[in-house]
């Protein structure tokens, strides 16, 4: 799951890149970079969870003329202070950096964007052989600012509850009716969050929706007329 988070995470830097720094954009939208980051985000989310595989011990209890193991805390390495700290700073990592970071970068974007698209139409109406923007892509616009709003708001109601829990959780709980109902809530949440970002993505970018149906079918993605001649002109406006 965390590899999910860092995933999103490389993907808001690249569009990060390319509305607030278009002219470094060349230098990490590149295949190799691209297979790199998504390397980088399995790897280090396994490094990450390595310490989480002793927290728990299998305890044998028997039942009648059969034994069963049952998976308890490990109490020498759960009431470590080491492994305390370790939660606190996987939590940092996983799930309150990556909201901070999405709120950041995403808000630089809004607001960036936003500029851009005043600017050129202001652009436009001064000169009075210049195109008119169609409604379309008016649409296409609006619906990527949405996306990135909507995914820091998601991110947030989604990753809070399963941060409180990890921190919270513990065997004394086990048959709390009340914490194992606000588990199963963060549980759905976090789940939930993982499952809706391909369709919030798919929503709202028919970019990213023809590269998916292109994966499937195992195509070329084909070009998009409006998004081609619309990067050149934020790169152009963020010139003056």
């Amino acid at each position: 799951m965390a590899s999910s988070v860092f995933l999103v995470v490389a993907l808001t830097v690249d569009r990060y890149f390319s509305v607030c720094l278009p002219t470094r954009f060349k230098e990490v939208h590149n295949t190799q970079r691209a297979r790199r980051s998504i390397a980088a985000a399995y790897i280090c989310a396994l490094l990450l969870y390595i310490p989480v595989c002793f927290q728990k011990r299998p305890v044998p209890v028997t039942f009648g003329n059969r034994t069963e193991y049952v998976a308890c805390d490990n109490l020498a390495v759960v009431g470590h202070t080491a492994f305390k700290i370790y939660l606190m700073v996987k939590e940092v990592i996983v799930r309150l950096g990556p909201v901070v970071l999405l709120a950041i970068l995403n808000t630089t974007i809004i607001v960036t964007f936003r500029k851009t698209l005043k600017k050129r139409r202001d652009m436009l109406g001064m000169s009075n052989a210049g195109p008119v923007p169609s409604h379309k892509k008016y649409r296409e616009e609006q619906r990527l600012i949405i996306l990135l709003a909507g995914i820091v708001i998601l991110f947030f109601i989604s990753m809070t509850p399963a941060a409180i829990l990890t921190i919270l959780n513990s065997d004394d709980k086990e048959f709390h009716f009340g914490f194992q109902l606000f588990r199963a809530f963060a549980n759905t949440l976090e789940l939930s969050n993982y499952a809706m970002n391909f369709y919030v993505y798919c929503m709202c970018s028919s970019e990213i929706r023809r590269t998916f149906v292109a994966l499937v079918t195992c195509t070329k993605p084909t070009p998009n007329v409006s998004s081609a001649s619309s990067k050149p002109s934020v790169e152009s406006n963020n010139k003056y």
